[in-house]
């Protein structure tokens, strides 16, 4: 799959956040596709390190497909947050189920020189990467 290794300080942001900013910046409901991309390397995956990754990446999706808390996981502060974030993404995503998968991480290759900064080199280039809400 084409990844985006992400590199943070679990002391300065949660890798729940990164989750729930991760599900309002990617397209998660098109299954091989991103895009006029298409292909299993375009499918929407987290890849997670460990059984707690998976277990809050799990728990992102369920609340995001229903709206609701999950048994006493969710914060409270997201939890009073959620209805309105459901709203949003249906309206994004017109009510399309997410096709996400968890997988586990494996070895990570850095992709070629013309894929860095694709945005920046090529600024008519399409991403379908944006804040969608």
């Amino acid at each position: 799959a084409e990844v985006l290794n992400v590199v943070y300080d679990p002391a300065k942001v949660k890798f729940d956040d990164l989750c729930y900013f991760f599900f309002r910046i990617h397209e998660p409901t098109t299954l091989n596709r991103q895009h006029g991309d298409v292909g299993t390397q375009y499918r929407s995956a987290v890849m997670v390190h460990d059984a707690e990754q998976r277990k809050v990446v799990e728990r992102i999706i369920k609340e995001f497909t229903t709206g609701q808390p999950v048994d006493g996981q969710t914060s409270p502060a997201v939890a009073a947050e959620l209805p309105q974030w459901k709203e949003k993404f249906d309206k994004a995503f017109k009510g399309k189920p997410i096709v996400t998968t968890v997988e586990p991480a494996t070895k990570f290759f850095v992709a070629e020189d013309y894929h860095q900064e694709y945005l920046d080199v090529n600024p008519d280039g399409y991403c379908t990467h944006r804040i969608y809400w």
